[in-house]
């Protein structure tokens, strides 16, 4: 038995030119071999199973809304991700001074995630999670948007709508990150923050990089704390 990735035949829609990066995605790779004794009759292998057909929108859970309860706007360039919760913080870097959301309550949220490159693929990945996702932008580029995921491979310039249970652990001074799990992406800061707290309790980061010159709670660029909930439409940007 071969756990086999087949590659994307349309590239997963990035350009194959020389301004392009290769990414490799059209190739075959053989990732796991599994081999047994057998007895009696060796059985021929089958397709494998059927991929789902249902519609997206019926995939969560009765208790999982499609709404969501909560929801931010991020805009993500080529190597970083900006966040949007009041006008001025759009851009503004990430910082591991800042917490960028943050979650006071027990439902789910609904999360729209844009990659608003030409050119690259962004595998968007949240941590402490499990997410749907809902609806995919008009497209016809075929990717791998079913089932339970923490990450989804979003072609350039296709949305996804993501319904997202959270993990129910909440401490108000250790945040969790969501991120683009290519590394080069997320070592150049395409990364943020949430953090899960109590109803009305105040974020107030003590990481250890906060305690050796960081600055906690909420804090714009210079430092200065400010208190930020999240808005009821969330937006994700890569671009």
């Amino acid at each position: 038995m071969k756990l086999r990735s087949l590659g994307y035949a349309d590239n997963l829609g990035v350009p194959q030119d020389e301004y392009s990066l290769d990414f490799k995605l059209q190739e075959q790779v053989d990732l796991l071999t599994i081999r047994g004794r057998f007895r009696g009759t060796r059985r021929e292998p089958s397709n494998g199973p059927t991929k789902e057909k249902t519609s997206p929108s019926t995939w969560l859970p009765p208790t999982c809304s499609t709404r969501g309860r909560g929801t931010h706007q991020n805009r993500h360039n080529r190597t970083q991700i900006r966040t949007q919760y009041v006008p001025d913080q759009w851009e503004k870097a990430w910082t591991m001074n800042r917490v960028d959301v943050v979650i006071d309550h027990s439902d789910p949220e609904t999360w729209i995630v844009t990659n608003g490159n030409s050119d690259w693929i962004h595998n968007f990945h949240i941590h402490n999670c499990a997410f749907k996702v809902l609806e995919v932008s008009d497209t016809n580029i075929r990717f791998d948007a079913y089932g339970w995921k923490d990450t989804v491979t979003i072609p350039p310039g296709v949305t996804v709508k993501l319904g997202i249970l959270f993990g129910q652990y909440r401490n108000n001074h250790y945040p969790y990150m969501y991120h683009c799990h290519m590394l080069f992406h997320e070592d150049k800061g395409m990364m943020g923050q949430y953090m899960m707290v109590e109803p009305g309790e105040e974020p107030d980061l003590q990481t250890d990089y906060t305690a050796h010159g960081g600055h906690g709670g909420h804090s714009d660029d210079s430092g200065s704390a400010e208190s930020t909930e999240s808005s009821t439409q969330d937006e994700s940007q890569y671009e």
